[in-house]
């Protein structure tokens, strides 16, 4: 398993994208802003994403 993590939105909010190394599929979570960072950087590792997932509905959480 590896989990990259980035700093995103206005506030800095921490996004996790954890990823199954062996079957190159993951999840996203808590995607608070950059949406195209986010996804930049999913297809830079060539990441299946399987789910999205957020801890609560605060914007900080859940714009991108």
């Amino acid at each position: 398993m590896k989990v990259l993590k980035m700093e995103v939105g206005m506030l800095g909010t921490n996004c996790y994208i954890a990823v199954n190394e062996a079957t190159g599929h993951g999840v996203v979570v808590d995607p608070g802003g950059d949406g195209d960072r986010i996804v930049a950087a999913i297809q830079k590792e060539g990441i299946t994403i399987d789910a999205i997932f957020v801890t609560h509905g605060h914007s900080d959480h859940i714009m991108g």
